[in-house]
Formats: C-alpha cells, structure tokens, sequence
C-alpha cells in the first residue's frame, strides 16, 4: 500500500481527493460563520450541514482554528476600489474605504476575523497565520486611500511617518467597532478622517 499526499490526493491507495467537497466546506462554512460567530462555529455543525462525516473534515484541516482561519481568510479579502473614483474627491474614497472597514467589522464574520486574528497572534507562529496577512493587506489598502487623500508635504519622511499614524488610527477606529455600537462612528465617517488627518497635519491632496 502506498501513501500519497497532495493538494488533490486522500492518504490511502491512490484514491483522488474530490475538490468538490473542499468546496463545500468552505461554501458552508462561511455561511456557519455568518450565522453563529467564531464562538458557535464547529466542525461538528459544519460537517453535519454538508453531509460528511468530521472525519472528511479533519483529513483536509487538522483542526477547528485551522479549517476556520482558512474560511475567514477568504472573506477578509478586501475587495478592489480606486483610489480616486470617477465621482467625488480621494477624500471621499477614503471616507467609503474606512465606512467599508467598519461596516465589515461589525457583521459576524468581522467579529469572527477579530476574535481568530488575536488568537493567531497570541500563538508562536502568527507571523505565518494566512489570516493576520489579510488583516495586514486590508490595513495596507487602507493606507493606500490615506497616501491618496493627502499631500505629500515638504518632508517625505515626516509625511510617510504622518500618513502610517493616521491609518493606524482610522483602521483601529474601524476595527474598535467590534467591542462597540459601531452605527454612531457608520454616521460620523467624514468627520472623522477630517479630524485624524487634520491631527496628523495632513492636507487634503
């Protein structure tokens, strides 16, 4: 008997792994995500709702958090917008960029990412977690709105410096959501990148 390992191969005689059930659980499992949290997510639920057995299940995730991180990696994937749309100033892009931030952080899954992203990043190994690199990558498309929005100022430096504080501030404005009633900061957006950048002394570009 001989042992094949791989992308699209089940341990055991040659048998060839079926995508399609990998498909299916990640499908549900994003759907799980969205209608239990990070708490009320379980393989046993998960496996129940495609009609697999825990064990299809563990063959491709060794574990709970592993399987999850993947799911929720994929829904942390921000979605493509230009910097400068075709209506409206790059402020205003930066306004809908940070509202887009907020809106994801309070539904289910955003609460879901939060909670595993701490995990991860209380594990020895987080700088490998798939899913602290797509946190990272939402940060960073946020940065882009910010260098975006302002002027570049006399100093390069100085303003790259001003730039990173303020999309550290915007971004954990947004992601503070989670521990809070994010409606009230939903409806205050503008004034509040107004206010961060005119702290951060950024001029409107």
């Amino acid at each position: 008997m001989s042992l094949h390992w791989g992308a699209n191969w089940e341990v055991g005689v040659g048998r060839q792994r079926d995508v399609t059930i990998d498909e299916s659980i990640l499908r549900d499992g994003a759907a799980l995500v969205r209608e239990t949290g990070y708490d009320g997510f379980s393989v046993e639920r998960l496996s129940a709702r495609v009609g697999v057995p825990k064990s299809t299940v563990y063959r491709r995730w060794k574990t709970r958090e592993e399987l999850l991180g993947e799911i929720l990696a994929v829904m942390l994937e921000p979605r493509a917008v230009s910097l400068a749309p075709p209506e409206g100033s790059r402020r205003d892009a930066l306004v809908a960029a940070v509202q887009e931030e907020i809106a994801f952080a309070g539904l289910p899954e955003g609460r879901a990412a939060a909670a595993a992203v701490l995990q991860a990043l209380g594990a020895e190994s987080h700088d490998k977690s798939t899913l602290v690199a797509q946190m990272r990558h939402r940060r960073e498309r946020l940065a882009r709105f910010v260098a975006a929005a302002s002027a570049r100022g006399e100093d390069p430096f100085l303003a790259a410096a001003a730039r990173e504080r303020a999309t550290d501030l915007l971004f954990s404005a947004a992601w503070g959501g989670v521990l809070s009633d994010s409606r009230a900061l939903s409806t205050h957006t503008a004034e509040l990148v107004a206010n961060v950048l005119s702290a951060c002394g950024l001029d409107a570009a």
